[in-house]
């Protein structure tokens, strides 16, 4: 089964805080202020009093999802998660496996974004990779640690998109590509599609 626990520790503490606004915002690049569009909009969301009522909480998650999938470049992200093996796939199978990936990955989101118990977010100043490239970086503040954790974007038109999230120095992209070589050598293509979906199904079923 695809692993998704090693990052368990740190993404119940932080994905949950992805877009969650700063007292303490340091310099901002433009990245950064892309980020806090999506940050405004996911505090509302998760604010509003209504949204918190037991029959409106597909609502709420679907509210959710659409603020992930504006920030989120999760074709990007499919993309360089499968590295060389990406080259592979036909057109088709590249484009079912963004799909699948994109429900794997938000369904992850949501429980963590669900837990938010108001933990702090100092931005630090905006770092440049490269040509339309930067990394808002972030300091997460809880009781027992700080933690840092960088989201790499990328300029797309006159906006800005996450395509990796770095959490204490380890790339999420680079994580799951190390666990779908694994499984693409092995099993090849349908067998990674085979296990995303079993692992799709599952999380859906305990929503």
């Amino acid at each position: 089964m695809i692993n998704s626990r090693c990052f368990s520790l740190r993404i119940s503490m932080v994905v949950g805080m992805v877009w969650v606004a700063s007292a303490l915002a340091a310099q901002q690049g433009a990245a950064t202020q892309a980020a806090r569009q999506s940050i405004t909009q996911l505090l509302n969301v998760l604010k509003d009093p209504t949204l918190k009522k037991s029959e409106n909480k597909e609502k709420r998650r679907s509210e959710i999802m659409k603020i992930i999938q504006t920030r989120f470049d999760f074709a990007e992200m499919a993309r360089r998660s499968l590295g060389r093996h990406w080259r592979e796939l036909k057109e088709g199978e590249r484009d079912e496996f963004t799909d699948l990936f994109a429900q794997f990955l938000q369904n992850t989101y949501i429980k963590r974004i669900e837990k938010y118990k108001n933990e702090k977010v100092v931005y630090k100043p905006e770092g440049s990779i490269g040509p339309g490239r930067a990394e808002v970086r972030t300091i997460i503040v809880t009781p027992s640690a700080e933690i840092p954790i960088y989201y790499r974007c990328m300029s797309v038109g006159k906006d800005w998109k996450v395509y990796d999230v770095v959490i204490e120095g380890v790339s999420l992209v680079n994580n799951y590509r190390s666990q779908f070589k694994q499984i693409m050598l092995k099993e090849s293509y349908k067998g990674l599609r085979a296990r995303l979906k079993t692992k799709i199904k599952k999380m859906n079923a305990a929503r």
